[in-house]
């Protein structure tokens, strides 16, 4: 007979702390029984407010670089990127509003990569003219022959 320290940790993690499938059951007809039928639109819109401050965070330091934005940006992005099933994870709450994760954080990522593109074009078309215009300048006269 195997002792507690031949069990694998990860194993034992995830069947101590992994969610009770029954719980949501339990929870809404215990729910019902005291208060009526079970509303769940309140949790829904949370859920959207969450998903949509997310996005915003994710899109915002494109529209108005800052360095808080910066922050913001990047810690949606690790939110969105993050497969979790943790609730209120960017993951969980698609699925809870019925919206494919894996194609919206494509289409998000999708978005950056056209948008990084087009600071990029920006940038390069903006120091050209710097540059053109700069040449011009500080041109020195040209010296003709006499």
């Amino acid at each position: 007979m195997g002792t507690f320290r031949d069990f694998n940790a990860d194993l034992i993690t995830d069947l101590v702390f992994s969610p009770d499938p029954m719980l949501d059951y339990r929870y809404r007809k215990i729910y019902e029984g005291r208060n009526g039928p079970y509303d769940d639109e309140p949790l829904r819109n949370l859920r959207l407010a969450v998903l949509e401050d997310g996005i915003a965070c994710f899109q915002t330091y494109f529209f108005k670089p800052s360095p808080k934005n910066k922050k913001l940006s990047r810690e949606a992005e690790e939110w969105i990127a993050c497969d979790s099933d943790d609730p209120f994870s960017f993951s969980d709450i698609c699925e809870s509003l019925e919206i494919d994760p894996q194609w919206l954080r494509k289409e998000l990522f999708r978005w950056k990569q056209r948008h990084l593109r087009k600071i990029t074009r920006d940038r390069r078309a903006l120091a050209w003219r710097a540059n053109k215009v700069s040449s011009h300048k500080y041109r020195e006269p040209r010296k003709h022959p006499h």
